[in-house]
Formats: structure tokens, C-alpha cells, sequence
């Protein structure tokens, strides 16, 4: 039918951008197959507040008689003159197609240059249970580093000011240390062997199935996503890597900084990338 052609569906979200929007929505489209004339019902439900305006998506599966799914949300745009606020219209449809637009401080209405990446677009393709496309980074060395950082700042800001946290205390944090612990082999080179042997799809399933905790990342989270949308949700919830490390550093006595910065060098030479 026409009105499911790319063209009506950019039509569709420059009205929901013909006018700004104060809270995210997600919409689904379906056949009105009780009309006379081929026609779509348009279902609008408000998205509950959050600190992540895509969080509340995680986990929804939509009906089964939606043909597509889409989301209007506000969004901050970077460019070398500044960032300013946006709103961003994106719909998925059940082949995986994705149209979006995104709507400037103008008032302008324009398309979006990598519509088919990012967050947004999987988490439209999984509520209607499409795959993602593969994961946008090839290691799960970087996510263990920074999962191991932000461990060791909780661990530090836990004990007593006067407690300062030894290098045993803080290695074992990393998962590569939990995940094998039977191993002899020095911290670097566990964590090594463990991003060979753990790719994005069995970290995917490790969090399924609760044997590794990823932030807030429910369970069933982890079994909603696919091993795609997984690699770039995952790093999402947590912090800046290198953030984590300038606090973790400045909260950590000089040798066990050191050592620290010793090891994260070699865990991010570009040969373990």
C-alpha cells in the first residue's frame, strides 16, 4: 500500500516534528483493515520520565499487528559551533527499513545523514524483534576495562577516607579476574584472553543469564537485545572511560595510581583494541 512507502513515512514524522515536543513518545503503525480506503492507525504513547529518555524502551516488545515503530525525542546535537537542542523522529519498520528526521532550533525539518545507526534505531528494531545490524566495535576489551573502573571508584568511595585501597584490593575487581579466577597468568594477560574469548554475544548471554552485572541492565534486558543493539547499549549506561580514570586515579595513593596507569596502558595498547 502507498502509505507504507518511505515517502509517507517522512511525511508522517515531519508532522510529529511540525511541532516541538516537551516528552518523548513512542508510536506504532498498523493496517486499519476496517476502512474502506487502505489506510494506518497511528497507536501515541508517552514515554515515562527517565534520565535516559530511551531507557524506557528497553524491554518493550510491540504488538504483533504493528507493521512499524517510532520515536520523537529531544536530543542534544554537537557541531563545531556548539551544541544546541533538537528533536529527533525515527521509525523502524518491520524489514528493518528506518526513516528519520531530525527538527533544529529553526524550526527546520531535515533528514538525518546516518539514520539507520545508533541506539535509537535499535531499540525501534527490537520492539519489533528485527535484528540489528553487528556490533560497532569488534572487542569487548574496552567495555571490561571500563566496567573494571567503574567498580574500582565504587569500591574506593565505599571505604573510609582514611582507608587507602591496595593494588589486591582493586585487581580483582576486573572481571577478567572473577571470570578466571583460576588462572596464574598476570592481570593484562587475563584480561587479554578473556576479550578473545568473550565476544559480544556471549557477554549478551552471560548478563542473560546473570552471571555478569553490566550497570543497571536487567536480565531480561540483556535477553531482549541482540548481540548488534547489545554493543552499543552496554557501553552506553556506563561512564566515559577516561573520566573514571582521571577520578579513580586522583582517589588512589601514587604506587597504586601508578600501577593502575601502568596496566591500563597496556590493557588499551591498540594491539588489544
Amino acid at each position: 500500500k502507498s502509505t507504507k512507502s518511505t515517502k509517507s513515512f517522512a511525511q508522517l514524522l515531519e508532522l510529529f516534528l511540525a511541532e516541538p515536543h516537551d516528552e518523548p513518545f513512542v508510536f506504532g503503525l498498523a493496517d486499519n483493515n476496517d476502512s474502506p480506503e487502505p489506510a494506518i492507525e497511528v497507536a501515541v504513547t508517552a514515554l515515562p520520565p527517565s534520565d535516559d529518555p530511551l531507557l524506557p524502551l528497553v524491554g518493550f516488545d510491540a504488538p504483533a499487528h504493528w507493521q512499524a515503530t517510532g520515536v520523537v525525542a529531544a536530543a542534544t546535537a554537537h557541531s563545531p559551533n556548539g551544541s544546541s537542542k533538537v528533536l529527533i523522529a525515527t521509525l523502524v519498520d518491520r524489514r528493518g527499513s528506518v526513516v528519520a528526521r531530525l527538527r533544529n532550533d529553526d524550526g527546520e525539518v531535515l533528514t538525518m545523514p546516518s539514520q539507520g545507526e545508533g541506539r535509537l534505531p535499535d531499540l525501534c528494531r527490537r520492539t519489533l524483534g528485527v535484528p540489528c545490524p553487528a556490533p560497532s566495535e569488534a572487542s569487548t576489551s574496552h567495555l571490561f576495562t571500563t566496567m573494571w573502573l567503574s567498580a574500582i571508584l565504587e569500591h574506593v568511595l565505599d571505604q573510609p577516607l582514611e582507608k587507602r585501597s591496595t593494588w589486591s584490593e582493586i585487581e580483582v575487581l576486573h572481571p577478567a579476574a572473577q571470570l578466571l579466577s583460576n588462572s596464574l597468568d598476570s592481570l593484562v594477560d587475563r584480561a587479554n584472553t578473556l576479550a578473545r574469548q568473550v565476544n559480544w554475544e556471549q557477554l549478551r548471554l552471560l548478563c542473560a543469564d546473570d552471571e555478569i552485572v553490566i550497570a543497571d541492565i536487567e536480565p531480561s534486558d540483556a535477553a531482549w537485545f541482540d548481540e548488534g543493539s547489545f554493543s552499543r547499549w552496554a557501553p552506553s549506561v556506563l561512564p566515559w572511560m577516561g573520566e573514571l580514570a582521571g577520578d579513580v586515579g586522583e582517589l588512589l595513593c601514587d604506587d597504586v595510581g601508578k600501577q593502575l596507569a601502568d596496566v591500563l596502558e597496556a590493557l588499551l595498547a591498540p594491539s588489544n583494541s
